[in-house]
């Protein structure tokens, strides 16, 4: 369903440049999925990717 308020339709464009722009920032840099943008986002959400074991979290004792 498309937004009917061109103020939406605008949000929603930027948006999607900005999610496309990280998906390529993360995926070059670190996951190297060669993937689109769900694809980059759903590998990094599962752990998918390549490289080097995670970075623990702040605050936390592993």
């Amino acid at each position: 369903m498309s937004a009917r308020h061109p103020d939406s339709r605008l949000s929603a464009t930027m948006l999607r440049g900005a999610l496309d722009g990280l998906a390529a920032i993360l995926d070059e840099r670190f996951l190297h999925t060669g993937g689109d943008t769900a694809g980059v986002f759903a590998s990094s959400d599962h752990g998918d990717h390549i490289g080097s074991p995670p970075t623990p979290r702040r605050g936390t004792d592993a």
